[in-house]
């Protein structure tokens, strides 16, 4: 939604669960943005992403395990168009003695997910 308010030439798509398509819905037209912005319902461990231009991922690789990260990637690499992106922005453990919001977030994800973890900017 952010990215459409401040570029008024783009369109979008968010992609999920279809339990969330209500919640979407309603903050699309509480922001004017129901002619530019739309719901597609999927499930992205199951069937492919929509091809775009451009992918983004927020907090949503750290929930998984690595082969899981992985495949993501993968489908959202095989979803960009070619001159495309895919932006994916997470909590970063950049200095293990110095970022605590990092390091929480991780264990945050160790605790509540089967598999899930941040990572370091270098992996």
């Amino acid at each position: 939604m952010q990215i459409a308010l401040a570029n008024p030439h783009l369109y979008g798509i968010a992609y999920d669960l279809p339990e969330c398509a209500p919640i979407f819905e309603e903050h699309a037209e509480a922001h004017g943005l129901n002619g530019r912005v739309r719901f597609q319902t999927g499930d992205f461990f199951t069937l492919p992403l929509p091809n775009v231009d451009v992918i983004t991922m927020g907090h949503i690789l750290h929930d998984w395990n690595l082969d899981e990260k992985k495949m993501l990637i993968r489908k959202a690499y095989d979803a960009v168009n070619p001159s495309g992106a895919f932006v994916v922005y997470d909590s970063i453990i950049d200095d293990r003695s110095q970022n605590a919001f990092g390091l929480m977030m991780s264990l945050n994800m160790l605790i509540e997910t089967s598999g899930g973890f941040d990572y370091t900017g270098a992996d």
